[in-house]
């Protein structure tokens, strides 16, 4: 990095960077010649970097497989496109967004408390959101995850929650968020839904899918309508 971005290094030989850092390793090692660096783990360790940090792995052969020597504190944090399989090593404080999408993770323990902005976790492993944060400042993106839980949502989501998985199909979870809007195309939620007000209304109508599903009925009868 030019010296005029290093603002200066902690005593464990961390960096803090006033700047952007964006971090590609075809790129790195296109230019090193018979001297690369190791891919699988980042080059630097990180204090606080001022801007936002990205790592962008390679498209068809992701390479990544620990967060560690991430910032510990930096302004967004973006992965994209690795073998990590967990978020330990993540920032501790973002001041904006978080965003870590086409990876192995299978949970959200390790990522920030608290995502002023927005958190982004599209096409990952996820089944549920145990061990993430307590609150997201705007929108919550979950889409192209394996989600068979709505457990361990924060506890406010300043916008969106974003979820399409077609194993959803309890939506009590939602019931202790906070949230402004719900985007819930392709889950069993929206079908749930629809088959709880023709139940409630009288109707011999269903959903698609549904129509020989009424070991539904219990549970759809046992929601509260005004919630609904």
């Amino acid at each position: 990095f030019p010296s005029h971005d290093i603002h200066d290094i902690e005593e464990d030989g961390s960096v803090n960077i006033n700047w952007d850092i964006d971090i590609t390793f075809d790129k790195i090692n296109h230019h090193k010649g018979d001297r690369k660096f190791d891919e699988t783990v980042l080059p630097i360790k990180f204090n606080h970097v001022g801007g936002e940090f990205r790592f962008r792995g390679y498209t068809l052969r992701p390479t990544l497989t620990s967060l560690e020597g991430s910032p510990k504190s930096c302004r967004s944090f973006r992965i994209l496109t690795d073998k990590i399989t967990n978020l330990q090593g993540s920032p501790i404080i973002v001041e904006e967004s978080f965003e870590c999408s086409y990876t192995l993770i299978t949970s959200l323990e390790g990522c920030p408390r608290h995502i002023p902005q927005t958190l982004d976790v599209y096409s990952n492993k996820l089944t549920d959101f145990r061990g993430g944060p307590e609150e997201v400042g705007e929108n919550l993106i979950a889409t192209s995850n394996p989600l068979t839980s709505l457990e361990g949502l924060p506890k406010i989501i300043g916008s969106r929650l974003h979820i399409d998985s077609p194993l959803l199909w309890d939506p009590t979870p939602l019931r202790n968020v906070q949230h402004e809007s719900i985007v819930t195309g392709g889950t069993k939620i929206d079908h749930l839904i629809e088959l709880f007000y023709n139940l409630h209304n009288h109707r011999r109508t269903y959903p698609y899918g549904f129509a020989n599903e009424l070991p539904y009925q219990t549970f759809i009868e046992s929601l509260d309508y005004n919630w609904i």
